[in-house]
């Protein structure tokens, strides 16, 4: 089984559920990727270097393998797809539920680009997960919610556009399970891999901070003439932290259907509460109101 993006955040985890399972794994990496974490596994994945912007060197590590889970970004997806040969009867795409966004911006664009190229190959199966958060892994984090309880932690206020706003983070094991029960199985399609129910961004927030044992303070700002403000700013060519649609999708909301995860994959995912509790974000969790 060939994997990619295996050094990842959430590569990392699902290459270690992999071999503890006895699945021998072929690995695409950069030449650049750390290799460390791989030393305890046992049985040793089979590292190849390549470049997944190189069509040849995908060809290359596809050599032999008949199955193909990509974890790496989905706009990879088309180098992925056309490199795989007779042998390859499955291939499992990681995209991102960033494509459901209305949006309109290049990242988006990119990601349906990658999942149209990922549905030309006939044995697909295309999983989006939504924000994923979990532990530290190794030096990696998950970018999402390691920042904001940072955040918290050092301030106990948080600046807050779109309080009311649905999210619906997901916790990186399950992302994981979901992936290996779509190894696991012959269906294709594409399926909304999420919390188990949406929250408001408020209650994210508060939720975070009872993890780590403190209730912050949420700083409202509407949402209107802040993006009002942000146009004006942009028009006088001054540099922003931020981009339009940043904000725009911070104001979206990211509310998903999990039920064909449920019924297909299994998927049972943890509450946002049981995630951070399993994670050990603090030795005593604070119900905040």
């Amino acid at each position: 089984m060939l994997v990619t993006g295996g050094s990842g955040y959430t590569g990392r985890r699902l290459v270690r559920r992999l071999v503890s399972r006895g699945q021998n794994l072929r690995l695409l990496l950069r030449v650049t990727s750390d290799t460390t974490w791989l030393r305890p596994l046992d049985p040793q994945p089979e590292v190849v270097y390549g470049d997944l912007e190189d069509e040849a060197s995908v060809a290359a590590a596809m050599g032999s393998v008949e199955r193909v889970i990509h974890v790496a970004h989905i706009r990879y997806s088309s180098a992925v797809a056309s490199a795989a040969g007779p042998r390859v009867e499955r291939i499992v795409f990681v995209s991102s539920l960033r494509a459901v966004s209305q949006v309109p911006c290049p990242t988006v664009e990119e990601v349906h680009r990658g999942e149209v190229a990922a549905s030309a190959f006939p044995a697909s199966i295309i999983l989006r997960p939504s924000m994923i958060y979990g532990p530290m892994e190794g030096d990696l984090n998950d970018r999402n919610l390691h920042q904001l309880s940072t955040w918290i932690a050092r301030r106990g206020w948080v600046p807050v556009i779109g309080a009311d706003s649905l999210h619906q983070p997901v916790h990186v094991e399950d992302v994981v399970d979901a992936i290996l029960a779509a190894n696991d199985r012959t269906i294709t399609g594409t399926f909304d891999i999420a919390g188990p129910e949406p929250m408001s961004y408020g209650e994210l927030i508060t939720t975070v901070g009872g993890g780590i044992g403190q209730c912050p303070r949420l700083i409202r700002f509407p949402a209107g003439p802040l993006i009002a403000a942000f146009r004006v700013w942009r028009s006088l060519r001054l540099p922003a932290p931020v981009d339009l649609p940043q904000l725009q999708r911070l104001l979206e909301d990211k509310s998903y259907d999990i039920a064909p995860a449920r019924q297909h994959l299994e998927f049972r995912p943890r509450t946002l509460a049981d995630g951070l509790r399993g994670d050990g974000e603090a030795a005593q969790g604070q119900r905040c109101h």
